[in-house]
């Protein structure tokens, strides 16, 4: 019997999937008609909880997908990297509670060298920092096409979290033009996370300036894309000079969306909270 992995009940104070709560307890959990298709009175039986986060307030819970974009040196990649190490450490991220998890930052934007100087500053503002994050430069994989590539990694490492910089040069189509190809793309992130039980974040570029602003809704590319992910988070400058702010902005599926709020960017590449 097949039960999806995003079905979680309480145990014993423990949030456990459904499947791993029918083998513990050793008593049917109402069967599904085939698959995932439930009668609707045994649906509503099931002893179902909100999932587990790896962000906590519904910015990221567990097996959700999440999308972080901005205009180019807003400081994106910034942010993700350090999303993976206060994840892989447990350490809260922009105020926000993460459970600490294992971590995939694959990335192929800047060189190897370049990664390496950022994330070594980067993770001198981690207290108390483990060693749960594994990290990568891919110039050779196009997604959709080449997902068995990042297939081998997720069932190498079993992490907690993926995340994927930039879509604008994984991905092998127009972001714009070719709407079937981001939906081959979305698909495939569905099927990394109900394979893998994966949560997934993807940075991505907004809209040029210039070309008409949709808020939260700016990202470059077909509407197929924002629409697709439960978590939209937009970084955009608040003030220029030689300290960034820089504006955060999101809008979640599964909780009530945060007001904006201001991160500044400092000397040692750190984000905080303002």
């Amino acid at each position: 019997m097949l039960i999806r992995k995003d079905m979680f009940v309480e145990l014993d104070g423990e949030i456990i999937t459904l499947e791993e709560a029918a083998y513990r307890l050793g008593v049917p959990i109402p069967e599904p008609v085939i698959e995932n298709c439930y009668a609707l009175d045994d649906y509503l039986s099931l002893p179902l909880v909100e999932p587990p986060y790896i962000i906590s307030d519904g910015i990221l819970p567990r097996q959700s997908k999440a999308l972080l974009f901005g205009a180019p040196k807003i400081g994106k990649s910034l942010l993700a990297g350090q999303m993976g190490l206060c994840v892989s450490s447990g350490e809260k991220f922009l105020g926000y509670s993460t459970n600490i998890g294992s971590v995939i930052y694959g990335q192929c934007e800047i060189s190897s060298k370049n990664l390496q100087d950022r994330l070594s500053k980067q993770k001198v503002g981690i207290p108390n920092y483990v060693d749960g994050m594994f990290v990568e430069t891919i110039h050779k994989l196009r997604l959709p096409s080449d997902k068995d590539g990042i297939k081998a990694r997720l069932d190498k490492i079993h992490p907690d979290l993926l995340i994927l910089d930039p879509l604008l040069y994984f991905f092998e189509g127009d972001l714009v033009q070719d709407v079937q190809k981001v939906q081959e793309f979305n698909r495939m992130i569905d099927e990394f996370i109900d394979e893998f039980g994966v949560s997934v974040v993807i940075i991505h570029h907004s809209r040029k300036q210039g070309e008409e602003l949709k808020g939260i809704e700016e990202a470059l590319g077909s509407i197929a894309i924002t629409a697709f992910y439960d978590s939209l988070i937009w970084v955009h400058s608040e003030v220029t000079g030689r300290i960034k702010n820089v504006r955060v902005e999101m809008s979640l599926r599964n909780a009530e969306s945060p007001q904006p709020f201001i991160i500044r960017l400092d000397e040692k590449t750190l984000l905080f909270r303002k």
